[in-house]
């Protein structure tokens, strides 16, 4: 099985992955009237997100969708979807950036999305964000839980406000174990 691309959120000058959610107000690509096709064998949803954390404040940054042929042929045109009217473009795998924004490196040719947007995201709900991954402990899965990271943080969210952050160091380690049940570790 081929495991899936997380979203990603950076948070008190880190990068995390999003290994878990439950609640409402994460992006989706309908919400902007654009729809998706499965990009790769690692992003079966179609689009991937970065998110940042700034001034307990949660912000949807960038957007990386896989798109239909005649989406991708209008967006050559310059004619082609938006999201929060910032035009979407390709990301070529060879470049550094996209063409608006400055970013990591794309992980696939023929990548399309939006860069430094800074939208404010409406999410209400918890969000368990994990860093530096244990390989002793992987298994395999489509997405990668909670328990195979070495840090992981349970933040809460209300209308996109973080209201509460609790840090789990080594999670598989920790007595009691933390109950990460509520989190759903699939895509929304």
């Amino acid at each position: 099985m081929t495991t899936q691309i997380k979203d990603s959120i950076s948070y008190d000058q880190f990068e995390y992955g999003i290994v878990g959610f439950y609640g409402e107000g994460l992006f989706v690509p309908s919400s902007q009237n654009i729809e998706v096709q499965t990009a790769s064998s690692d992003c079966w949803r179609g689009f991937h997100c970065r998110y940042i954390i700034r001034n307990d404040q949660l912000f949807l940054y960038e957007v990386t969708l896989g798109l239909s042929e005649q989406d991708r042929r209008l967006i050559q045109q310059g004619r082609g979807p938006s999201v929060f009217a910032r035009p979407i473009c390709l990301c070529n795998g060879d470049e550094q950036s996209w063409s608006e924004g400055q970013l990591h490196p794309c992980q696939f040719r023929e990548q399309y999305g939006v860069s430094g947007l800074e939208e404010l995201t409406p999410f209400t709900g918890g969000l368990l964000l994990a860093r530096d991954f244990v390989w002793e402990r992987h298994e395999d899965l489509n997405f990668h839980p909670a328990f195979q990271y070495r840090t992981v943080i349970e933040i809460r969210v209300e209308k996109g406000v973080v209201i509460e952050s609790t840090s789990h160091a080594d999670p598989h380690d920790a007595s009691p174990t933390p109950d990460f049940s509520r989190y759903s570790y699939h895509s929304y």
